[in-house]
């Protein structure tokens, strides 16, 4: 259901910022969505269609201020819309040019993880926090 609603959403975002916006605009765009207006569904699909975009592919300080505010919304709503395709795609374009770029990027992913992680398990305790894990596996 996930990416069905990515493969509906990102065309229609892509085309209200148009199909030439710069990842600037993309990232400027998003952190207004977010922050000010609070529509994080959206400031994610913006996110999406940025790091999508050609022009983003040569601009890796770019790339990371996109992906860092991708992890950060999707830690915040405990979500992973967009976030499995496009660490995919972030991984992809790192392969050859940039690793540390990547390492950085994916340690930055699992300290956010572990604090959300540690913030859920002082809220609702430790056991109700598994029991919790578990139920949801077995779904």
């Amino acid at each position: 259901m996930g990416k069905e609603l990515a493969q509906t959403t990102a065309p229609v975002i892509a085309a209200k910022i148009g199909p030439h916006t710069t990842p600037e605009a993309c990232l400027k765009r998003a952190d207004e969505l977010y922050k000010h207006d609070g529509n994080w569904q959206e400031a994610l699909s913006v996110l999406h269609v940025g790091l999508q975009n050609r022009k983003t592919k040569s601009n890796m300080i770019i790339l990371e201020k996109l992906m860092v505010l991708m992890i950060d919304i999707c830690a915040e709503k405990l979500t992973t819309l967009h976030l499995k395709e496009d660490i995919g795609y972030f991984r992809n374009l790192c392969q050859y040019q940039s690793m540390n770029l990547l390492e950085k990027v994916l340690t930055y992913l699992r300290n956010k993880c572990e604090r959300v992680f540690l913030d859920l398990e002082k809220e609702y305790g430790q056991q109700n926090l598994m029991k919790f894990l578990s139920d949801t596996q077995e779904v």
